[in-house]
């Protein structure tokens, strides 16, 4: 019952402060996974993060949900999807009830505006703790040039990056061990 009660607590926590959507979330949910429950390794974490991003759907639900699911089984799922989406699910209610009265007011714009700063360094550190987990775990020289065809391939010629997605994971079963 304590780790239902820490899942609760966790996930909450991340629900309340992890604006900016899924991909925000992130370092939020490792920290309290990996960092403060310690209920897996950076290692763990980043493996299921890369599963997380390769089926479709919110990030952060299907982590959350894949960290429950380690810590409690199906029970630690449910209760930490619960958790996760119940205060964003109470906050956006208040928050667009107080919107729809007060969406002219500058204050208001100011902190909207003052919130993507944090967000974009939210995703700087996640992006930059996965490419030290993912060049730990291979070769530097591989993860530089999967990093740079995607790049080309996605960007330049305009693949769409689902196509990428699936020849990186061929390839890293292929070739990477």
């Amino acid at each position: 019952m304590k780790v239902l009660w820490e899942i609760v607590i966790a996930f909450m926590r991340v629900g309340v402060v992890g604006y900016g959507g899924g991909p925000a979330m992130i370092p939020l949910i490792e920290a309290e996974a990996v960092d403060h429950f310690s209920w897996m390794t950076a290692e763990q974490f980043a493996e299921v993060l890369a599963m997380a991003y390769s089926l479709p759907g919110p990030v952060a639900t299907k982590m959350t949900a894949a960290v429950g699911y380690r810590v409690s089984g199906y029970t630690g799922a449910v209760i930490g999807l619960f958790a996760l989406l119940v205060p964003s699910i109470i906050g956006m209610l208040l928050l667009l009830t107080a919107l729809r009265q007060y969406r002219d007011l500058e204050v208001v714009q100011g902190m909207i505006n003052a919130v993507y700063p944090v967000v974009v360094v939210l995703l700087g550190l996640l992006t930059f703790d996965t490419a030290l987990t993912a060049v730990g775990a291979s070769s530097i020289w591989i993860t530089a040039a999967l990093a740079a065809v995607s790049v080309v391939v996605i960007r330049l010629i305009g693949l769409h990056p689902v196509y990428m997605i699936v020849a990186a994971m061929a390839f890293g079963a292929a070739f990477v061990r």
